[in-house]
């Protein structure tokens, strides 16, 4: 079922101790001032999910180089999942990294066993490139990449 009702727009301030809190309630712990760095320094690679003003997923990337961008982290709540709302996020920033930094491929890393994520991103165009060993607490992942010029 697609959700209708979803509005992606750039994260606020405010809204980093909710992502972050999202994270913590699946077990998932990240550096809170990890995540006011990357709003500091790529506000517009930092998206929410929201429907009827509550955050139900985000996004965010960085530059790796002024050709590369990357995906750190992609997260939509268990009850949202399957709804399109991650597609939908990572449309928006692969646009955004595209048109107004011009990168030429994007990259991201994801657990070997996350296969939901996996066929959404090779849906997307990513390939696996690289298999990535204990890279998730001792669990081996995939290194992906997009391109986005040829």
């Amino acid at each position: 079922m697609k959700s209708k009702g979803i509005k992606i727009r750039e994260a606020r301030d405010n809204d980093l101790m909710e992502m972050l809190s999202m994270l913590a309630e699946e077990g998932i712990y990240h550096n809170e001032e990890l995540y006011v760095l990357l709003y500091e320094n790529y506000p517009d690679l930092m998206l929410i999910a929201e429907e009827d003003g509550k955050l139900v997923g985000f996004v965010i990337g960085s530059l790796s180089t002024e050709e590369s961008g990357r995906i750190l982290v992609l997260f939509v709540k268990k009850d949202y999942r399957g709804r399109g709302v991650g597609k939908a996020l990572m449309k928006e920033i692969l646009r955004r990294f595209l048109v107004k930094y011009c990168v030429k491929e994007v990259t991201l890393e994801v657990h070997e066993k996350n296969e939901t994520a996996i066929k959404l991103y090779e849906k997307l165009g990513f390939r696996k490139v690289r298999k990535l060993y204990k890279y998730y607490d001792g669990e081996d992942g995939w290194l992906m990449v997009k391109r986005l010029v040829p």
